[in-house]
């Protein structure tokens, strides 16, 4: 099939602004946070904002310590208290790493700091799961006396503000339920689970991570039987979403919570897998994720 010939684009010099994925495709990003609309419309994943860059700036490599170097001066942070830039360090430099535990997780490292930036539902969640963490930590690091005394009032404070302002900011994307708004909703909906989780109120997390299976089965069809198909790679947004929600529903189940959610690893199959040799860490966890699968089914 002949295409036909408009991608001037494709032809010039390579772009020195926008996403790193358009950039890499020769086309004209809109520079849309936290993910351009050319990328949001072709299902890929909008790979190249670090949430302090300027989008006029020229990218630099993009690396975790780089990203906490940069000056909290974003133009997106201009209508936000000292108290709260001071949650969002401490959700980017102990929370982020925390939640996903030893892996890599697209999903604490690249989209919620991402989304965070241009939906403020997202922010207020982010601010309130970083107080619930600051709070653990606290508590945990503390005299058995004032272990006993629980969270500090002024950090229940913000934490209850933060929760309240999230779901009320909320309320207009559930109203609508695009794609896109759905996305808001259910990035929104994992953090409040892992921060009731982290609040060791396990029932009221379960129910919100339920509430993420009815987002995500509005937002993408099942592969047959009601079944979850993980990718070995996530590649796009939705993918990255499924895998942290699937993730996330293992771990529960293992602990005597979670759903009977079934799941399918699109990845080689166990029985294969005399002496297996990683290569990666990634593919170590890929393998990882298709035994929880197995053990998640048994149980």
């Amino acid at each position: 099939m002949i295409r036909q010939k408009k991608p001037q684009g494709r032809k010039g010099p390579k772009a020195k602004t926008g996403c790193r994925t358009c950039k890499i495709r020769r086309v004209k990003c809109d520079e849309g946070r936290p993910a351009c609309q050319q990328c949001v419309r072709t299902g890929r994943t909008c790979d190249g904002y670090s949430i302090w860059d300027n989008p006029r700036l020229p990218l630099p490599p993009r690396t975790h310590n780089s990203l906490l170097s940069r000056p909290l001066t974003p133009s997106s942070l201009a209508n936000t208290s000292d108290d709260e830039r001071s949650g969002i360090e401490w959700f980017m430099v102990n929370t982020s790493a925390k939640m996903p535990g030893v892996f890599e997780s697209k999903f604490w490292n690249l989209l919620v700091l991402q989304a965070s930036w241009s939906e403020p539902a997202i922010l207020h969640a982010v601010l309130a799961l970083g107080a619930a963490h600051k709070c653990d930590a606290l508590i945990y690091n503390s005299s058995s006396d004032a272990q006993l005394s629980g969270c500090p009032e002024g950090l229940q404070r913000t934490l209850s503000h933060h929760y309240s302002r999230a779901i009320a900011l909320l309320q207009p994307y559930l109203a609508v339920q695009s794609k896109e708004n759905l996305r808001v909703a259910l990035i929104s909906c994992i953090v409040f689970a892992c921060l009731e989780f982290l609040r060791q109120q396990y029932q009221t997390g379960n129910a919100l991570l339920q509430n993420s299976f009815k987002l995500l089965n509005d937002m993408r069809p099942q592969c047959g039987g009601g079944t979850i198909l993980l990718t070995p790679g996530p590649t796009s947004i939705d993918d990255i979403l499924v895998e942290e929600i699937a993730r996330l529903d293992i771990q529960a189940t293992l602990l005597g919570h979670g759903s009977r959610q079934r799941y399918l690893v699109d990845s080689q199959p166990l029985s294969s897998i005399q002496h297996p040799d990683f290569r990666t860490v990634r593919v170590a966890r890929k393998q990882l994720d298709a035994l929880l699968c197995v053990v998640h089914e048994g149980i």
